[in-house]
């Protein structure tokens, strides 16, 4: 009976997880050449030139009071959010930098919770790492920044959106603490990858050093 009760206590639970940093470390290389063709492409649609679009980024995000790019740009410019994601965050394929981890893989079968990620990027980028990674299968639901109506964490909205989902208890794997905190905020248990050991607050439940390290905590 008491095998029973955890099985279905586990089942009812939700782990969380960030994608960027978190399930994978991100290539400085990969990160700029997404960036660079982000840049060509505005620079492209809204004639601005490309000597001046990555200020004009920064001005915009900070009028809007949005991190997303996306979002900044479509309320001033007609932008197409498919075209957008194709030429900027889809347009580098992530073979050329990640590769299947059968050891991320095996360590993620050990947690038999429900596993979803929220990511403040594109749920289609996630997918098409978690994709090369080999884990996709293993998450129920990709939550990227237009399921969240871009508004990104560690605004509360995100957490508020899960929370909406799914019931029962939730746990928030991240590595950053900005986030932990506002995870911690919504009621979530929190988990923070913290390699050099550098956070010690009482919006962190556990810390562990790489995410491989996640089913001794979870």
């Amino acid at each position: 009976p008491t095998k029973i009760r955890t099985r279905i206590k586990k089942m009812n639970e939700t782990i969380v997880f960030d994608n960027d940093g978190t399930l994978y470390q991100v290539p400085n290389r990969f990160q700029e050449l997404i960036i660079s063709n982000m840049l060509v492409y505005l620079s492209k649609v809204t004639g601005v030139p490309k000597e001046e679009i990555g200020t004009l980024r920064e001005r915009l995000r900070r009028v809007h009071s949005t991190e997303s790019t996306f979002k900044a740009f479509s309320l001033e410019f007609e932008l197409d959010q498919n075209e957008f994601e194709s030429e900027t965050f889809l347009s580098v394929d992530p073979t050329r930098f990640l590769r299947e981890d059968k050891v991320l893989r095996r360590v993620l079968e050990r947690i038999k919770s429900r596993k979803v990620v929220l990511t403040n990027n594109p749920s289609s980028f996630a997918r098409s790492v978690l994709r090369v990674l080999g884990i996709e299968d293993l998450f129920e639901v990709v939550i990227g920044e237009s399921e969240i109506n871009y508004i990104h964490k560690p605004s509360d909205y995100p957490y508020i959106y899960v929370n909406g989902i799914y019931i029962g208890p939730k746990t928030m794997v991240e590595d950053s603490f900005p986030n932990i905190v506002a995870a911690k905020r919504n009621g979530y248990k929190t988990v923070l990858i913290d390699p050099k050991g550098e956070y010690d607050d009482p919006s962190i439940d556990s810390k562990i050093r790489s995410i491989y390290e996640i089913s001794e905590v979870i």
